[in-house]
């Protein structure tokens, strides 16, 4: 079965720029406490939101953008904060964002944090993910995006075609897993004045 194109050419390592309003929407729905990691902060766009609420974040990078903090392969360190916050790199058949997901997971578990990823909002449907949702003990809320997402550093064509939304595990949570939709409306782009 062939999958429809997104509508936005593939970009070298999966540099996608989360605008405002996406993580807006997250934060709307979590408070985190303690530090923050967001490990594939680009230049920034995630991590600017998230110290204008006032949380101390760290941003990494496999590539030396300017918001680096340290630049470094995510999947190869050990747990250093109590929380992950990121877009991660999906790769082929979002097989790289599922290892961020189970690395994150697994670095977060000592602290008892968190872990919010901004992933397709199908990704919980796969077979070969089905042990991140179904009866995984920290696995707490899928918040969707009803407005799909214009990429921060792309100049959108026909736009994307995927819908996205912010998945939720927390290693404190008891409750049981939940649904929501998104809060805030993606910003409107202004109308060209007619000449």
């Amino acid at each position: 079965m062939s999958q429809r194109s997104s509508g936005y050419e593939v970009i070298e390592n999966d540099f996608y720029a989360t605008p405002a309003w996406v993580t807006e929407n997250l934060l709307i729905e979590e408070s985190f406490e303690g530090l923050i990691w967001e490990p594939a902060c680009g230049k920034g766009h995630i991590l600017e939101v998230l110290k204008a609420h006032g949380y101390f974040v760290i941003g990494t990078d496999i590539i030396d953008h300017r918001c680096v903090h340290v630049c470094t392969d995510f999947l190869t360190q050990p747990p250093t904060y109590r929380n992950v916050i990121t877009n991660p790199p999906y790769g082929t058949r979002l097989k790289l964002a599922q290892k961020f997901v189970e690395h994150a997971l697994a670095i977060t578990k000592v602290f008892g944090g968190k872990v919010a990823m901004l992933l397709p909002v199908t990704f919980d449907s796969g077979k070969t993910r089905r042990h991140l949702f179904v009866d995984h003990p920290a696995w707490k809320k899928k918040i969707v995006l009803t407005d799909r997402i214009a990429w921060a550093n792309i100049e959108e064509t026909n736009g994307s075609s995927t819908d996205h939304a912010w998945f939720i595990w927390d290693w404190d949570n008891e409750e049981d897993p939940i649904t929501v939709y998104q809060k805030i409306p993606k910003p409107e782009k202004p109308k060209k004045r007619k000449n």
